[in-house]
């Protein structure tokens, strides 16, 4: 009986592990100064790469820029704020768009929310990772200094 079961060998048991890969594998890079004066228009570029699709010769995806709950009221921003593209394995695309600082001190940069076409989101660049140290204008110490 049970003598049989311990002496015919290692016992194996087996079941089923689900383990979750993504289907594709994206860089976001994202460009700009690290310094800014409060009332002028910074210049941010982003690149989007798609590193590995398997068996797809396209992948079509949409960003979306949001700004932080924190910060919505920090900045204005100029350009597309939602785009749709087309990205092949090992190709990479870049976007910009113009932000305005609205305020003075370290802002956080809006988040770039990257999502299949018509999709739930892949990923979210966070800003709280890229700030900007916005500074006061000349023209606004001067304007302040002179109705004191």
């Amino acid at each position: 009986g049970t003598e049989d079961l311990f002496h015919s060998g290692p016992l194996q048991f087996s079941w089923p592990v689900h383990i979750s890969f993504p289907k594709e594998l994206y860089q976001l890079d994202v460009l700009c100064p690290s310094t800014a004066t409060a009332g002028r228009f910074v210049p941010v570029e982003f690149v989007v790469s798609l590193l590995y699709a398997p068996g797809q010769a396209r992948v079509e995806l949409e960003y979306e820029l949001l700004t932080a709950d924190d910060a919505g009221s920090c900045w204005l921003l100029d350009g597309h704020r939602r785009h749709a593209f087309v990205l092949q394995p090992g190709q990479k695309k870049a976007f910009s768009f113009k932000a305005l600082p609205l305020v003075t001190g370290f802002l956080p940069l809006p988040d770039i929310r990257l999502s299949a076409a018509g999709g739930a989101p892949k990923t979210v660049h966070n800003a709280a990772f890229k700030q900007i140290h916005v500074q006061p204008s000349f023209s606004c110490l001067s304007s302040v200094e002179s109705k004191q």
